[in-house]
């Protein structure tokens, strides 16, 4: 216990600490379970390793991440592709969780049953006006736009398609309100879909062949 004295404040005291060292018994690294240089060396490595660590105990994940943020340091590009796995192999099934949960299929069901009067008459009674100007937001639409057929674009999504053909700023109101809140509707299902496809190929079996395993799971 460390105290300081002042002319003008009762004495104050600080708990001093010191973070158990790596060799310390009381705090054992249990380093059969963590990641390794070998096992971070490809996308496959790390698959097996993954697949063979399914649980993973709090302590594992904080070495795992921190093992993976190092190596981000050593190799940008490698690196993140391999903490983007880590992070969706781990990540998927509580996802896919909140994907079936009450409250968000109670939600996704609001959605769907809504009509454009009713969106298009929410936007102007808030007076609500978003201008879409950043690249990042823009590209985001784009991407999305560009996993649909064109000629379904162009019927259901006149507006945002033509935005997007002349790369011009895309306004939200209540004009366009219908087109994102389908779009909106739209990604969120896809979304489930594409979790499910992966949740599913994560649960095969690691006997199963690479070839069997669906396109979804390849890193």
């Amino acid at each position: 216990m460390v105290t300081t004295d002042s002319d003008t404040t009762p004495p104050a005291k600080y708990l001093v600490t010191q973070n158990p060292t790596s060799n310390s018994p009381d705090s054992p690294t249990p380093t059969a379970d963590c990641l390794t240089s070998k096992t971070l060396k490809t996308s496959d490595s790390l698959l097996e390793y993954l697949n063979s660590h399914r649980h993973a105990s709090f302590l594992i994940h904080v070495l795992s991440v921190e093992a993976l943020l190092n190596k981000c340091i050593a190799n940008p590009r490698a690196g993140i592709a391999l903490l983007k796995l880590y992070i969706t192999f781990r990540a998927a099934p509580k996802v896919n969780r909140w994907f079936n949960s009450p409250t968000l299929t109670s939600f996704s069901q609001v959605l769907q049953s809504l009509t454009p009067e009713e969106v298009s008459r929410s936007v102007c009674q808030n007076n609500l006006t978003i201008s879409i100007g950043g690249e990042s937001e823009q590209n985001f639409i784009a991407d999305i736009l560009h996993s649909i057929d064109v000629d379904s674009v162009k019927a259901e999504y006149p507006y945002l398609y033509k935005q997007w053909q002349t790369t011009s700023q895309a306004i939200y109101d209540g004009g366009s309100a219908w087109e994102f809140h389908k779009l909106f509707v739209y990604t969120l299902t896809l979304a489930k879909k594409y979790v499910a496809s992966l949740i599913s190929a994560l649960e095969l079996p690691a006997s199963v062949p690479k070839a069997s395993v669906p396109p979804q799971a390849s890193g």
